[in-house]
């Protein structure tokens, strides 16, 4: 795109265009078109076009940084050889080059020397039987190379230190973060461990002569500062610090200058551990929420969730899409009782833009999962500290509205869905464990849909390939037009693997299933499916033919066999037929209650014409299939999101946009939540919905009290015009997603927000292992 200076000043991007080539054809005819409604320039400075077969690879490329001066870049590849082209491209010509032998069809080369704020190009040359196969152009930017600098470890380590170390990074329950020494010698401690790990090291002391000689020691080292920090104590009864930012604390001293109850007070939730001589028996200790656990001959206190907190590991929380998976949130209800825990990285320019409608992040084990624009950020959850992180050309999905998303997480992994696998990521550290097969029938010619996790279970399904959306440009990429006819994307396999072993149990295949209504729960997976429609040989799965809406079958599977439990005629529109009418969105929610299948439907006339309204239609299945109850919500806007906005489900509540409604019954209450301004969806926690909030400050996001209606704001947050916002780990965590917005003037941050005072109860007094 280009100003009126004729100057660049967007983003420029290589697209590779397949073409069919009947046989004899000499020549080609290529042509192309404006397509939407911004007044912008676009420049095609370029065409190539060759018979060369483009480069395929198994696994997709990916990019990570493992100091703060190089990347790795992965990828597998059914080759023996490939070559590595790269560089910053300002010449249009990458002029570094690097021939890689495959280890099993496995690539890998780290560069180095790298500058920082650049965008660097890649393209990979598979070389088979002599002839190269060349890839689309790739690039990776330095600016989101967020890796510690490395420091040499100290040559003069007594055995003790090292014992030390490794006992504190071995029981530490991440691998980034923060640690933090209470009480100092000389400092060696937290040199020995800034250079083993990847943590931020907080040492802190009380004597100003220690202080004094301690950052000397370091400065000479080249480690003060950006890797330790070394400050004063100050009040050993109420130290400066946040509540529970450390993951790990100990001492150079005996034991820590501090008390019981500020040692427990400065340790993070769900898996922070304190790394004492031997355990306590003290008061502070037999009420505390933790257990003791042994590590050598040191004892370790590990600290446990706070009460009421849940994770957040799919799209909409649970894999039953409720938007509330029961987060208590300290029984806040307020804006008032939140408070900072921590305020940083990723910033705006990590992400694409508010709008596009991206998969939300996700939380479990205290780290948090965020996606930007083709890039992947792992966070610490209860301090912000960055984990790990990738650049995946081949990530980015939105418009999840009218699909699904690509991920799911649990304790131990992310599911990630790119291209044709799905990837195994340990939350831990990143590394690819696995990368799941579709179905035989589907790898040349699909890729991987939707993905959800249960237990030892996973349940994906296989979409054509490219479905997914991708563009971010124009009024078209917000995906909430209305009056037109809505595309849905649909998937034609459904299957599950087992966790365990990596292995697929089942698959199933009758039709078109709609990968919005896809939901899982409690060993049953539920979908909305058409078996009448046949979609063209050469299309993708995004369906728009109304003819998708009028012969719906509702269906319930045991998502370990994939047998059908039953299945029942689905939801009929009220107002489309073959020829007019629009469906604007399709969800569904599967709880203790059953399955809900919830349509969004525009009003048509009988000529078409659009009537300026809608509504949303709610059918409730029993968990036998029998039909509860129907219900309609009148929408109450037609922009911005609001008409499809995903409902929520709580224990005994059913809230559309903005009506609320008996989850049992389905009778409208004569109550609705607000005043709302739209953009975003709209979330749950125990005692208050979360959305961007209409008034006062330009509309910012804020909480709705479910009891009182009450509402309060966060002056200055702006919630992305999806879902960013997610109550989980007993906190508010909001990887940053709103930049671009015109309508106010936001802080484009990440930020983590926790309970002022949150609720704890005693466990029975820990005993040592």
């Amino acid at each position: 795109r280009l100003d009126a200076g004729n100057k660049v000043k967007a983003y420029s991007e290589t697209v590779r265009v397949p073409l069919r080539n009947p046989a004899g054809a000499k020549k080609m005819k290529i042509s192309w078109k404006k397509v939407g409604t911004n007044d912008w320039w676009w420049v095609i400075d370029n065409i190539e076009v060759n018979d060369q077969q483009p480069a395929t690879f198994s696994v997709q490329p990916r990019v990570a940084f493992p100091a703060p001066d190089s990347a790795t870049i992965s990828w597998q590849a059914a080759a023996q050889r490939a070559v590595l082209y790269y560089g910053e491209g300002k010449e249009k010509t990458l002029k570094e080059k690097r021939e890689l032998q495959g280890q099993d069809g496995r690539f890998e080369a780290t560069l180095t020397g790298l500058e920082p704020a650049t965008t660097y190009r890649y393209r990979i040359a598979l070389l088979e039987d002599g002839k190269p196969r060349l890839s689309e152009m790739f690039d990776f930017d330095t600016r989101f190379n967020l890796s510690p600098a490395p420091v040499v470890a100290p040559v003069d380590l007594s055995p003790d230190i090292r014992t030390l170390c490794d006992i504190a990074l071995e029981v530490a329950a991440e691998q980034n973060g923060y640690l933090l020494i209470l009480g100092l010698e000389d400092g060696t401690l937290a040199a020995a461990l800034a250079a083993k790990s990847r943590f931020h090291i907080v040492a802190a002391d009380s004597d100003p002569t220690i202080l004094a000689a301690v950052r000397k020691t370091l400065h000479a080292a080249g480690i003060l500062g950006h890797r330790v920090s070394v400050v004063s104590l100050g009040n050993p009864e109420r130290t400066s610090w946040t509540d529970g930012f450390a993951d790990l604390i100990l001492s150079e001293k005996n034991s820590p200058p501090v008390s019981d109850e500020e040692c427990l007070r400065l340790l993070r939730p769900d898996g922070g551990a304190l790394l004492l001589a031997s355990p306590r028996n003290s008061s502070t200790f037999q009420k505390a929420e933790g257990r003791w656990e042994k590590a050598g001959a040191l004892a370790i206190f590990r600290r446990r969730e706070l009460d009421g907190a849940k994770d957040w590991t799919h799209q909409y929380g649970t894999a039953g899409n409720a938007a509330y998976t029961g987060e208590a949130l300290g029984d806040v209800s307020a804006t008032s009782g939140m408070a900072v825990q921590w305020i940083g990285r990723p910033g705006g320019d990590f992400g694409i833009d508010r709008q596009p409608r991206m998969p939300a992040p996700l939380a479990a084990k205290g780290r948090l999962f965020h996606q930007g624009m083709n890039r992947l950020v792992a966070l610490n959850a209860f301090n912000g500290a960055v984990l790990w992180s990738y650049e995946i050309p081949s990530l980015r999905r939105l418009n999840v509205a009218h699909d699904c998303s690509n991920w799911c997480v649990d304790d131990e992994h992310v599911y990630l869905a790119i291209r044709n696998r799905l990837w195994m990521l340990d939350a831990k550290t990143g590394e690819l464990r696995h990368a799941l097969l579709l179905p035989a029938k589907e790898r040349k010619s699909h890729d991987w849909g939707f993905v959800a996790q249960e237990d030892d279970l996973i349940v994906g399904s296989a979409v054509r390939a490219n479905s997914a959306y991708r563009k971010f440009w124009g009024g078209e990429a917000w995906y909430d037009k209305v009056g037109v006819a809505v595309t849905q994307v649909c998937s034609n396999r459904l299957f599950g693997y087992r966790k365990s072993t990596a292995k697929g149990i089942w698959a199933y295949g009758r039709g078109l299933i709609l990968n919005p209504t896809l939901a899982l729960h409690d060993g049953k997976i539920y979908f909305l499916e058409n078996r009448s429609l046949k979609l063209p040989a050469e299309s993708n799965s995004r369906v728009s033919d109304r003819k998708l809406w009028l012969d719906l079958t509702t269906v319930c599977l045991d998502a370990k066999t994939g047998k059908v439990i039953w299945e029942k005629p689905g939801p009929k529109p009220a107002h489309l037929t073959e020829k007019v009418g629009f469906i604007q969105a399709a969800y569904g929610i599967a709880t203790a209650h059953g399955y809900l299948a919830v349509l969004s439907e525009g009003t048509v006339n009988e000529s078409g014409a659009y009537q300026k309204k809608g509504a949303f239609r709610c059918t409730s299945y029993q968990k036998d299939g029998d039909v509860k109850w129907t219900t309609e919500s009148p929408w109450s806007a037609d922009h911005h999101g609001t008409h499809i906005t995903h409902p929520v489900v709580t224990e005994d509540r059913l809230y559309f946009s903005p009506q609320i409604h008996d989850l049992k019954t389905g009778q409208p209450l004569g109550k609705a939540y607000g005043p709302r301004r739209g953009c975003s969806t709209v979330v749950a926690t125990k005692n208050a919905l979360m959305f961007r909030i209409l008034g006062e400050g330009s509309s910012p996001l804020g909480l709705w009290n479910k009891d009182t209606g009450s509402v309060s704001r966060f002056m200055r947050l702006r919630p992305s015009c999806w879902l960013n916002t997610i109550p989980t780990q007993g906190m508010l965590l909001i990887p940053e997603g709103g930049a671009g917005c015109s309508c106010g003037g936001w802080m484009e941050t990440s930020i983590g927000l926790i309970p002022r005072r949150p609720v704890s109860s005693p466990l029975p007094s820990p005993s040592s292992k």
